[in-house]
This record gives C-alpha cells, structure tokens and sequence, in this order.
C-alpha cells in the first residue's frame, strides 16, 4: 500500500502497467496492484536527485515516509534520529512494536528501507552543537519535527521541540548555507481559525510554530513551509480517493491530508526547488477535487513577499519572553530567590530581624537590585539566548534550576514562618533545635 499512491506516477511518465511494474526488481519497495492514485508528481531530475537530503525526525511518522519517498527515487539521505539503535531496527522492518510505518491495512507489515542510499546519524535538536555535524554535507533540509503527542501534559515541549529546537536547526543550516529548507508546520499558524485554531490550546503550539516559521523567512535561505490539515485519521491509501490539493497561506483552516501524500510533496519540493521555493503552501486532500500535477499548483502560488515577514514589536517580544512557558519568569524569579535568601538569612545572623524588617530597611537598594537582574536577564532572553547556553564547569542551567527552586522554597518558608509566629526565622530555628 506505501507504493499506491506513488503508482501511477510511474505508469504517467514509463507508459509500464501494474504488473510490468511488479515485475521489476528493487531492494527497498514492492509495488502491490492498487487502484490509481490522486495526485500526479513529476520525478526529480537526475542533478536534484544526486542531492544530498537531510531528513529531521527521519522515525517519526512523517519523517519515515519522507525517507522512504527520497530512497525510492535514488536520493542520497541523512536520517536524523535521537535513537540510532531504534531507527536501525525501524528501518530495518524488524520494529514491530512501532505504528509510524502503518501504510493502511493492519496486516501489513513494514518493508526495509535500502540502507545503502541512508545514512543514520543522531542529533538533538534541544544541543545546537549536534547539529552541524547531523547535517553534514546535506544540500537540502527537510524538517519534519514537532512535540511527541505522547507527552500531552508537558507544556514545555512546544518551546523545546517545535520553537528553540526548530530554529536550532534553521540557525544550523544557515550556517552551513544549505540550498534548500523545507519545513513540514501546521493549518492555523498564520491566521486565527477554526478548527485549526484548536491546537493551539495545546501549550500554545501553533503560535510557537508561527515563531520558527518566521525565523525560517527570515533566514535568507531558500525555503518551502507545508502546512498540513489533519494527519491523524487518514491512512496511506487516503490518495486514492482523495486529491492533493494545494492552497495559498492562510486561506485553509480545516481539512484532512494523509502524511504519505505530504511527504511526497515535501519530497518533490526537494526535487523541484524552482516552483517551490519561498512559498507556504497549505496542503488538504479533497474528494472530487480535480487531478493537478504538484508543479503546476505550486506555480499557481506566489512567493512570499517582505510585507508577509511580520515583525513583532518590543512589547510583543516582552511578552512572549515573560508569558507562560516564556524564558524569563522562572529563571528571574530563581536568581531572585537565591540571592534573596541568603542575605536575608545573612541578615538574621547578624541580628537585623525578620524578612519584613530587614525589607523595610533596605526596600529602595532591593528594589535597585530587582531592576538590574531582571534588566540583565532581558536582555539575552529578548535574543532568544537560553541559560543553557552558558554553562561553566559545575555552573550549568541545571544547578541554577534547582538551586532556583529550593530558594524560592525557602524564602516562602521564612516569610510562612515569620508571619504565623511572629518571631524572627533563625530563633524559631533555635528553638525548635534539640542541642
């Protein structure tokens, strides 16, 4: 079934039938005899496919398909994984416990991908330095990442994955001047719709995508945005009754399209840079939908322009920084905490009283002092500069957590302390000590 779609293709462009097909002899895919399919492709020409492509969350669900389209037209891959073990044995068709190959009838199981033609290599989008070396010698990029669905409850994922872990790779490949990026996003990230606009209620996720969208625009690096409906219900065999169909941005906010059908398209993308470069294209399967080469839809599209590179203002950059699931507000708050505890323990030491006293005395220089840290830590996380970006030895943005954390928890200590005895924290401390 992975071949359905794929089929008449090659019977438009060789004149062979079905069966003349089955015949033919291919390490990597069988072509089953499948009804038609609904979408018409044009084969990448000999140069685009001795490109080199570099394909990001190669075991994820659309990423396989993605692989599997670039090997079966002979391309060259650079499988990005975070678990090389795993992708050996997925790409293998030994990964029985794995649904991402599911290509529409249950009892069909994975068939192994030509690993001659891929190369594995592992990554993690969340350590920028793992990057340059996953790319490689890649000419093109082709980005199929985003928050793992089975962790729905970890509102930091978005921000991780599809916001710093996303422009990580858009920043490496800029920097390694990659001819080609192509970037798998979402319905609903450009313009506010239903029923797209319900993702979002997941931790905010299209916004974040907007976000790595418009640092993609930004690049100067040639690119090609897809924003897929729905992926979660249609099989692989949804192209035989339903039409690709391609939509300029922000026009679609509903509609379903199966992944296989995307990652052909994110496929001839990489085979036909000239009419899909600098374009977003919204991608939806339609039943009765007439049947249009992808060349032809896409030269329908207009390039994006500059008046589409929105530009958000100083305050808007304030608030996504600050906001819920921003970089700023937990980190301030424990730099706060941990230079705010000991010196107000440092203080009781010396006599100077409780947590109010001692703020009474001191409020303008405290207030100074509130000013300047949250002012410095602005200023690298208005530049998307993250704490672990700076680590020293045992210094690391996981002592600053966790330290961060017990600080907060123990000036809410000594304050919860102080105002239900009365007495200053470290003579309740005495007190309540044996010796």
């Amino acid at each position: 079934v992975m071949a359905a779609c794929t089929l008449s293709t090659f019977q438009f462009q060789t004149g062979k039938t079905t069966n003349q097909l089955n015949d033919s002899k291919s390490k990597s895919i069988r072509f089953p005899k499948v009804a038609s399919h609904r979408s018409v492709r044009t084969k990448a020409s000999t140069e685009e496919a001795h490109k080199k492509v570099f394909v990001a969350g190669a075991t994820g669900r659309t990423g396989i398909r993605v692989l599997r389209e670039l090997v079966s037209q002979g391309y060259s891959v650079r499988a990005g994984v975070r678990d090389v073990d795993k992708a050996k044995k997925m790409f293998s068709g030994n990964d029985s416990s794995s649904n991402v190959g599911y290509t529409g009838t249950k009892d069909e199981s994975m068939e192994a991908l030509n690993l001659d033609l891929v190369e594995i290599v592992k990554y993690d989008l969340e350590d920028a330095t793992t990057l340059p070396g996953a790319l490689g010698d890649a000419d093109v990029v082709v980005a199929c990442i985003g928050s793992p669905e089975s962790e729905p409850l970890d509102w930091t994922l978005p921000r991780r994955i599809d916001g710093d872990g996303a422009m990580n790779l858009i920043n490496a490949a800029k920097a390694k001047e990659v001819e080609h990026y192509i970037m798998v996003s979402s319905l609903g990230t450009g313009k506010f719709g239903y029923p797209a606009a319900l993702l979002n209620l997941f931790w905010g996720v299209l916004d974040i995508k907007r976000e790595s969208e418009k640092c993609l625009i930004a690049s100067g690096m040639p690119f090609t945005i897809l924003r897929p409906g729905g992926m979660e219900r249609p099989q692989d065999d949804y192209c035989q009754t339903h039409t690709t169909t391609l939509y300029p941005a922000d026009s679609q906010f509903g509609g379903q399209v199966s992944r296989l059908q995307v990652a052909q398209l994110a496929v001839f993308a990489a085979g036909h840079p000239d009419p899909a470069a600098n374009k977003v294209v919204e991608v939806v399967a339609e039943e009765g939908a007439p049947l249009l080469d992808f060349s032809e839809q896409l030269e329908k599209l207009t390039p994006i322009e500059t008046k589409y590179l929105y530009k958000p203002t100083a305050v808007e950059g304030l608030v996504t920084v600050m906001g819920f699931g921003g970089l700023a507000p937990e980190a301030i708050n424990a730099r706060l905490a941990m230079v705010g505890a000991l010196c107000v323990l440092i203080g009781e030491l010396q006599g100077k009283g409780s947590f109010l006293s001692q703020f009474e005395a001191t409020w303008f220089p405290s207030l100074l002092f509130v000013l300047a840290t949250v002012g410095t830590s602005l200023i690298p996380f208005s530049k998307r500069i993250s704490p672990k970006d700076a680590q020293a030895g045992p210094f690391s943005s996981v002592a600053e957590l966790v330290n961060g954390r017990l600080a907060m928890l123990a000036i809410a200590i000594i304050i919860g302390t102080e105002f239900k005895t009365g007495l200053v924290f470290l003579d309740v401390v005495k007190e309540a000590l044996p010796f």
